[in-house]
């Protein structure tokens, strides 16, 4: 009845307001968040990724899209130029394809990889926490802020690859340990690159007592091989058309 509520408000805010395309700006008709020119050309490419950590752990680490193309806009134009409802869409996306891996099953928590307060102010929102937020009550499972940013670090998309572990080094904390001990939680972020802010984050979990911790992003900037399936035939949320 609550998803029912809130389907009917979208739909009649969606008539008054008409969304727009997450990856193009167009207008949309109600509950679409992707036009029909987009929806031909995007492809959930979902990639499974193996990331190794200092002590011995791997994270595994599932995407739905490469970082590429309509996608690599999209997530742009969500992160820098406050696209903010694009959260609805990416958050779906990623919970129905972590829904279908049997690795990530038996989760009790969902979380977030944090931006600093500085970020935040700039921008208005954290991009990962929406995204977060919007998977965990796409798959009926609770959302939780277990981690902060303590300092303020360089942007790790304008560093080479060396030097990324480096800048995320003790720049995350646990908090709430209470309700990190010998839990099973999956960490959230929007895009995942070399691995390392992922990696920094779940040893920072496991640090703090979590049994397990999988990994996830919008879109992966690698060149692991994916699956190509269509956008259309992955959504299957009622109610709502992409």
């Amino acid at each position: 009845m609550k998803q029912q509520i809130q389907n009917f408000g979208r739909g009649l805010l969606g008539i008054l307001f008409p969304e727009r395309c997450v990856f193009c700006g167009e207008n949309t008709g109600p509950f679409q968040s992707v036009c029909s020119r987009c929806r031909d050309r995007v492809r959930i490419r979902p990639v499974r990724r193996e990331i190794m950590g200092k002590d011995g752990n791997v994270f595994l680490c599932l995407a739905p899209f490469p970082y590429e193309g309509l996608v690599r806009d999209g997530l742009i134009a969500y992160k820098f130029r406050g696209r903010e409802a694009s959260f609805r869409f990416f958050g779906d996306v990623l919970a129905q394809v972590v829904k279908k891996e049997k690795e990530f099953q038996n989760l009790d928590w969902i979380c977030n990889v944090p931006v600093s307060a500085k970020r935040k102010r700039e921008r208005g929102f954290d991009q990962s926490e929406k995204v977060a937020r919007q998977a965990a009550a796409a798959m009926g499972l609770p959302y939780e802020r277990l981690l902060k940013k303590v300092r303020h670090n360089l942007p790790q998309h304008t560093l080479p690859g060396e030097q990324r572990s480096q800048n995320v080094e003790n720049v995350y904390r646990a908090c709430k340990p209470e309700k990190i001990t010998g839990k099973t939680i999956l960490l959230v972020d929007d895009i995942v690159t070399t691995g390392s802010t992922l990696r920094e984050c779940g040893e920072t979990l496991l640090k703090a007592g979590a049994a397990k911790v999988f990994l996830a992003a919008v879109a992966s900037a690698g060149e692991e091989e994916s699956q190509e399936i269509a956008v259309s035939g992955c959504i299957e949320k009622a109610g709502i058309l992409y």
